[in-house]
């Protein structure tokens, strides 16, 4: 989790031509973060779960639109 947001900082920062879409690493992994410190608490864990699957079942399908 913590490589996509890192990933995206470093594109962003550690490059010398500082281009924003170097963040779009970065808008995916904050939310999952979000989500797993959220599902750290018991109460939440199902819902958290089940919105990271969805989060990450929407970028993998607005990713592959292309292959198909």
């Amino acid at each position: 989790m913590c490589n996509i947001y890192c990933n995206g900082l470093y594109g962003y920062f550690g490059i010398s031509s500082e281009s924003i879409t170097a963040l779009i690493p970065t808008f995916f992994g904050i939310p999952l973060l979000i989500l797993g410190w959220l599902g750290l608490n018991e109460k939440y864990l199902k819902h958290t779960m089940h919105g990271a699957a969805v989060l990450t079942s929407a970028w993998i399908c607005r990713n592959s639109w292309r292959i198909i």
